[in-house]
């Protein structure tokens, strides 16, 4: 809603606001913003801050846009606004506003008029509204069928228009109507002196309208309507040429002139001459001057002003008509027009403004054209440039082309799953896999998604956890899965390698792409409405010296699925050890990932970001001819990953995905604080266990003792960890701020526990004796977070089916590994998964 006392910026919905910006970008001379500026009170712009803004619009960028803030720093108000689009008469940028002021006449018809026989009389009742009035004149209570017009024109007078004139008002958005006072209209026979005068001037044909001001029905010769005695006369100019028409009459008392062309009010023409110094194709048209004083008003002939084109100058193209500002929906079409005159033959050709270059739209060479809408990427700034052989080109006003999201789809609930593996128990160590699951985490989060991610999971664990995760799954879910690691491609399918592969590894020993996708897909009825995969691995061809059954899935088809591949088919995948980030760390990163952060940040088309990805890893120097990233899909609809969450209206469905959400709360649920005293010391050990919020399958505990009277020195740690799960670094951390002491521990691997975590917590402490006293305190923290799914159960026949039969796992070798991708030069700063 328009707030009319906010600052521009702020009073103006961002709809509204962006809608406005593109019409004045866009408008033509005295519809634009310089038109804006230039109906500002007080010249508050100079010349150079006017060019400063025109800069905008080379930068691709719009020049409103920053006027507008400009605006509101100097604390112009909505309000204010208004008033300088009022003065510019721009009734469509005051309508989006719903800017509306009531019809008011500001002046109104005399009471009584005398006219002539023969002559012509104007009836006029000036009247100022947003939007613009309606007029109907009326005689008597008789509606004058085309009376509609400001002005109510009666050619060649007779007897029989004697009579009441009034005019009703109204500008269409309310109830009101107005109506103009009555004006009566009498009729009299000329007088032979003032008709004398008038034939002496040449003026035989002359309109004239005469106010009545006194008891008689025509006035004297001290008080006269204007007569004209130079009437304006046709011409033929040439372009660029001046011209000049004059209207020259005398009128007592004091006369004055208003000047119109094909009807228009020309409100800065008030002289008996109108004059251009240059002429334009523009000032081709009929042009007539009113002159009147307040006894009465004359029009004169009408002038005829064709522009022409000297000889050796006609041909150059003259543009007429310019391409309008557009916003279309992604899905629709784009329709512009520009419309040109000059010796043919004429060739049109669009572009597409650029911030450095402009593009040109190939095979868009006619004067309309219309123009699929895709992508976001096609907003912008078009134009048309108008050329013939002879005399040159000319250049159309840039229209901007504003991209609108397209049909608003929703999801039901939206669900992820990330799998990061680095760490391969016999072979070659990853670095990025960590951090790219950070990443791609916080960009699903801001999307809403309810993300479970994990670190270093073997065969059996991913099977399961993916198993899990499809079983969150539903019809109109929008689901993600994306794993990083050493993986490979053999036959056509993608193998993702778990973290305890053996050296020899086949396609037995790693999870196949397909039969995640045929687990989701196998039910058409309960599909997910949107399917992504960003499956981050190599794409080499791995000889494991085998004669392998590859096995075959059944991926129905649905329109749901859209796939991102870090790489091509036969090429790697790649990490960068390190790259500095703002605050001077250096982490490392994968390039698939680092390229798709930027492409995510924002709302896009799945389409948009691969564009986007594709664009970033063309301009990475490092990897721009080694690292080709791919999608497949067959995605119907254009859904994004941004789509809002709306809940289902079957019930059934919308209190299962509540269940469904209970169940990922508890899952990531912390074991409740833990505290014990020790006795006859009094020290206090507080246990609080926290999930760092990028991983699913890591604790962190966090030990904190004070100081006593009895008990000085006081320090704590965890041990006594089940050998199922890791410490990470392989000792705890510890934060020793006397009185104060807080170690924290990080515990990995958490979803191979086989039954309740079960820890110590280590004191240290020096009693009043200066003995140096150590207890142990057992503490059971129950089945934390994701341990709950025991994800390490049933391996063995769950892994059997997902290979699809025929071939045993066989026993990781733990002692031989061989990476799944060879080391790339060391010059290059990379690694390849």
């Amino acid at each position: 809603m328009i707030q009319w006392e906010e600052m521009i910026y702020s009073g103006i919905p961002p709809e509204q606001f962006q809608t406005l910006t593109s019409i004045l970008d866009g408008g033509v001379r005295g519809q634009n913003w310089r038109a804006l500026i230039a109906n500002i009170p007080g010249n508050i712009y100079k010349d150079y801050e006017v060019e400063e803004f025109a800069r905008e619009l080379h930068q691709g960028k719009s020049p409103t846009d920053r006027l507008l803030h400009d605006l509101s720093s100097r604390l112009y108000t909505v309000k204010d606004l208004a008033q300088f689009l009022k003065s510019m008469k721009h009734y469509r940028a005051l309508e989006l506003l719903d800017y509306y002021e009531p019809p008011r006449i500001v002046k109104n018809m005399p009471e009584t008029l005398v006219g002539t026989e023969d002559r012509t009389v104007r009836l006029c009742c000036q009247v100022t509204a947003v939007p613009p009035p309606n007029f109907q004149w009326f005689k008597a209570k008789q509606l004058i069928d085309g009376a509609t017009s400001e002005t109510l024109i009666i050619e060649n007078l007779k007897q029989t228009d004697a009579g009441s004139y009034i005019c009703r008002i109204d500008n269409g958005k309310r109830e009101t109507v107005i109506f103009s006072k009555w004006c009566k209209l009498k009729m009299s026979p000329p007088s032979d002196e003032i008709l004398n005068s008038y034939e002496d001037a040449g003026c035989q044909n002359n309109p004239v309208v005469i106010l009545e001001n006194s008891d008689s029905p025509l006035p004297t010769m001290l008080s006269q309507a204007p007569v004209i005695t130079q009437q304006p006369k046709s011409q033929t100019v040439y372009m660029t040429h001046p011209f000049n028409l004059i209207c020259q009459a005398t009128g007592s008392p004091p006369i004055s002139y208003k000047w119109y062309k094909d009807g228009h009010l020309l409100v800065d023409e008030l002289t008996c001459q109108l004059k251009r110094n240059e002429a334009r194709a523009e000032d081709n048209g009929l042009y007539h001057c009113d002159v009147s004083n307040t006894i009465g008003l004359t029009t004169s002939r009408e002038a005829q002003i064709s522009i022409e084109y000297q000889p050796g100058q006609m041909g150059l193209p003259q543009i007429y008509k310019h391409p309008d500002p557009k916003s279309i929906s992604i899905g629709d079409k784009a329709y512009f027009s520009c419309k040109a005159r000059g010796a043919e033959p004429l060739r049109y050709q669009w572009f597409k403004a650029g911030s450095h270059d402009n593009k040109m739209l190939i095979g868009y060479t006619d004067p309309d054209i219309c123009i699929p809408i895709e992508s976001e990427d096609q907003e912008g700034r078009y134009y048309c440039e108008v050329s013939n052989d002879k005399f040159g080109r000319v250049h159309s006003d840039q229209a901007i082309l504003r991209v609108l999201p397209s049909k608003q789809f929703t999801a039901i609930d939206k669900v992820a799953l990330l799998i990061g593996n680095l760490y391969y128990r016999n072979g070659r160590q990853l670095t990025a896999p960590k951090f790219d699951i950070t990443t791609m985490r916080n960009l699903l989060e801001k999307q809403n998604f309810r993300v479970t991610s994990y670190l270093n999971l073997t065969l059996t664990e991913m099977v399961n956890a993916i198993r899990h995760f499809c079983s969150t799954l539903g019809k109109g879910v929008y689901c993600v899965f994306y794993f990083v690691g050493h993986g490979f491609e053999t036959g056509g399918q993608c193998f993702l390698a778990p973290s305890d592969v053996r050296m020899n590894y086949t396609s037995v020993d790693c999870v196949c792409s397909s039969w995640i996708l045929h687990l989701i897909q196998h039910d058409i009825r309960n599909a997910p409405a949107l399917n992504v995969f960003f499956l981050d691995i190599c794409r080499e061809r791995h000889d494991s010296g085998i004669d392998e059954i590859l096995p075959e899935y059944d991926v129905k088809k649905t329109g749901n699925m859209y796939i991102f591949y870090a790489t091509s088919k036969g090429y790697k995948a790649y990490e960068h050890k390190g790259r500095e980030t703002p605050l001077g760390k250096t982490l490392p990163a994968g390039i698939f990932v680092e390229n798709l952060e930027m492409a995510m940040t924002k709302p896009r088309s799945l389409d948009d970001i691969y564009r986007k990805l594709q664009e970033g890893i063309a301009k990475d120097q490092s990897c721009r001819n080694i690292m080709f990233p791919e999608v497949t899909k067959d995605l119907s609809q254009r859904r994004t990953l941004w789509d809002p969450i709306c809940k289902s209206e079957d019930l059934q469905t919308h209190f299962s995905r509540l269940s469904l959400i209970q169940q990922f709360k508890d899952m990531h649920q912390p074991p409740d604080i833990l505290c014990c005293t020790l006795p006859d010391v009094g020290v206090e050990i507080q246990v609080k266990c926290t999930s760092p919020v990028l991983f699913s399958n890591v604790l962190e505990i966090i030990v904190d003792t004070h100081d006593t009277p009895d008990a000085s020195n006081c320090r704590s740690w965890v041990t006594d960890v089940p050998v199922h799960v890791s410490v990470e670094g392989g000792e705890s951390t510890v934060l020793y701020h006397p009185p104060h002491s807080v170690t924290i521990t990080c515990i990995n691997d958490i979803q191979k526990l086989k039954g309740d975590l079960n820890i110590g917590v280590m004191v240290t402490y020096v009693n009043r004796n200066g003995e140096t006293k150590e207890i142990k305190v057992p503490m059971n923290l129950g089945r934390p977070l994701v341990s709950v799914l025991e994800l390490w159960r049933n391996g063995e026949e769950q892994i059997k089916e997902q290979v699809g039969g025929g071939q045993q796992a066989v026993e990781n070798d733990e002692h031989n590994l061989m990476p799944a991708v060879s080391l790339l030069s060391d010059a290059l700063n990379k690694q390849s998964l």
